[in-house]
């Protein structure tokens, strides 16, 4: 009997061992998920300078909040905003509570601003993911945070020869989030930063030159998108309005670093073609050339940097 008891008590003390580390290693999970889903929302009410909007945009991330508790939010979909807040931050942009509001349904791709090309057609759904897929996305997310908060510093402290105002870092989500950092900057990170972080990175000479103009150049397709639309505003209906405004917010956001899911790129390239056919006078093959051009030079621009890292 008494062996037997014995054998019970080891039993108890094996379960309370293994129950006792299940719940800290979900316990653990649970943090790091809760400190990025922190860190996403506190960067980006930074990006919003007015207070009026900053109550506004709390809304719109309150909701972000409760999505991902209740499992709605995809590993990528976090990263894919992680990584556009930074971008944001690096160029200095500000937003207001409508751009926030965009910016975080078009990363969660919501059907409100992210809708099917046919009425009828709905986009496959999304593979499921694990709650560790999760995991390593919210530990990604932090020491990108943490990364960015270097560059940061350094950029303003003036520690290594970059032009001003031009970021000398940025990321991307595709397959996962990355990032890219001026070759200019690789000595003082690498003295100084751990060494498993900066097998994160990937280096790029004169990267800061080379994101200063991409930026240029969308920013002066959409200067042209505008005026050309605003020359005939009055003949535009409420809703063809609405959808411009929705272009040119998103073409000012991805001319700052947001990175669009593949699908609203494609989007955008066919409400724009559509519009210069019904408005535009111009000929189809015009309508797609530009279309190309706004569209496939950014994501070729991310994949030739990105390809650094490989």
């Amino acid at each position: 009997m008494g062996t037997l008891w014995r054998e019970y008590g080891v039993i108890a003390v094996l379960l309370t061992v293994s129950i006792g580390g299940y719940l800290y290693l979900s316990q653990s999970e649970e943090d790091l998920i809760g400190t990025a889903l922190q860190s996403v929302s506190n960067h980006l009410l930074a990006l919003v300078p007015e207070q009026g909007e900053k109550d506004e945009a709390f809304a719109t991330i309150s909701l972000m909040e409760d999505r991902l508790a209740s499992g709605e939010v995809r590993p990528e979909q976090m990263e894919r905003l992680a990584a556009s807040i930074m971008n944001l931050r690096s160029s200095g942009t500000t937003l207001d509570a409508g751009e926030v509001d965009m910016l975080v349904k078009m990363a969660l791709e919501d059907p409100e601003v992210l809708p099917s090309p046919e009425s009828s057609e709905r986009p496959p759904p999304p593979p499921p993911h694990s709650r560790a897929e999760m995991v390593e996305a919210a530990g990604r997310v932090e020491a990108m945070f943490g990364l960015w908060q270097d560059v940061d510093r350094r950029t303003r402290e003036g520690e290594a020869p970059l032009p001003p105002d031009a970021p000398p870092i940025r990321f991307y989500a595709d397959n996962g989030l990355k990032v890219v950092v001026d070759e200019r900057l690789r000595a003082e990170l690498e003295r100084a930063g751990p060494g498993e972080r900066n097998r994160m990175v990937a280096w790029q000479a004169r990267l800061a030159e080379s994101v200063g103009a991409e930026s240029e150049r969308i920013e002066g397709e959409t200067a042209k998108l505008v005026q050309f639309f605003e020359s005939r505003r009055d003949s535009l209906d409420a809703e063809t309005s609405r959808q411009i405004d929705r272009l040119t917010m998103l073409n000012k956001l991805r001319s700052r670093g947001v990175v669009l899911p593949a699908r609203a790129e494609s989007l955008m390239v066919r409400e724009e073609r559509a519009f210069f056919r019904r408005y535009g006078g111009v000929t189809a093959s015009e309508t797609a050339g530009a279309g190309a051009s706004s569209s496939a030079g950014a994501s070729a621009a991310a994949s030739a940097v990105v390809g650094a890292s490989n």
